[in-house]
């Protein structure tokens, strides 16, 4: 999954966070610390998304 490509424009700084983490939890929680800025229902909707990419990048990085 292009993570640059779920993460356009404003959202670009989530890919550098997911790829910069050392664990999901630490992806989640910088995901979590960018999405303050926005209204509750954007942030639930980016980390929805984040969380889908991450998963699918794990995935996709087993099989590898």
């Amino acid at each position: 999954m292009d993570l640059a490509a779920v993460f356009p424009g404003e959202l670009a700084p989530i890919r550098g966070i997911i790829l910069a983490s050392e664990s999901p939890e630490e992806a989640i929680r910088g995901v979590i610390a960018f999405c303050a800025r926005f209204e509750p229902g954007k942030s639930a909707r980016i980390l929805e998304d984040a969380l889908l990419a991450m998963a699918a990048n794990g995935a996709v990085a087993q099989v590898s």
